[in-house]
């Protein structure tokens, strides 16, 4: 895996929870480098990567629980 380095694997679900998925804006000496792209199931994946680092993690989000029900579909 030393040919991977990513930091950060930012995966967000609910592409109507977020609308545009946008990337952070970057600093001229920030070495890091993002991508983002949609699944063909409609995931939308973001990539963070900086080859500075050898490790790896993961981050989803999920629009579920009781917050998330509609207010005439509860439970």
């Amino acid at each position: 895996m030393n040919s991977i380095k990513y930091i950060f694997i930012g995966v967000l679900l609910s592409a109507f929870a977020f609308g545009e998925l946008q990337l952070p804006d970057k600093h001229p000496l920030d070495e890091t480098e993002y991508k983002k792209f949609t699944l063909d199931n409609g995931l939308k994946v973001i990539l963070v990567s900086n080859p500075k680092y050898n490790i790896s993690a993961a981050s989803m989000h999920v629009k579920v629980g009781s917050l998330s029900d509609p207010s005439d579909a509860q439970g």
